[in-house]
């Protein structure tokens, strides 16, 4: 697909988006988006623990692959205590930014199947079956794609993805 035809195809997604938003609605930052979503409680309490709030709160152009607190209760019992309770401010925001990407558009679905992204933590996402109804980064499925927020996408991920 051409970078042309992707613009296009999230631009749309965009305006379909806005138009159907209740009149006078003001849409969600991407933090607020996560923050009021139960399943990503622990996300949230590591962005605001990283500081990061604000940033998601207002800068644009930004695509976040949250995961879900069930992601964070399946890591070994010493990980997701130091993450959640002991960790410092510096770990949180590495956890964080290898969530996120400087991409804001939705999922292509019509690309050859593939596709790498680096987040902004410096690890690489691997995208695979794009082309298909399943989409999986870094072979994990993403349970839920292409939730609009006003500054950018969120995508709801199966698994935490590795920090660098």
């Amino acid at each position: 697909m051409t970078r042309l035809r992707r613009l296009i195809i999230g631009a749309a997604a965009g305006l379909a988006s806005a138009a159907l938003a209740p009149a006078g609605a003001q849409a969600a930052s991407l933090f607020e988006t996560v923050a009021a979503n139960p399943r990503l409680s622990t996300f949230a309490s590591l962005i605001r623990k990283a500081g990061l709030e604000s940033q998601l709160g207002s800068q644009a152009g930004v695509t976040l692959y949250a995961p879900t607190n069930a992601a964070f209760e399946a890591l070994p019992y010493a990980a997701y205590r130091r993450l959640t309770e002991t960790s410092g401010q510096a770990e949180a925001a590495a956890v964080v930014r290898a969530h996120m990407v400087s991409w804001s558009s939705p999922i292509p679905m019509d690309t050859d199947g593939s596709a790498v992204m680096t987040t902004l933590g410096g690890t690489q996402l691997a995208f695979q079956g794009i082309s298909s109804s399943t989409v999986r980064v870094n072979g994990r499925p993403i349970l839920q794609m292409n939730i609009r927020a006003d500054n950018g996408f969120l995508h709801i991920v199966s698994d935490v993805l590795p920090t660098p």
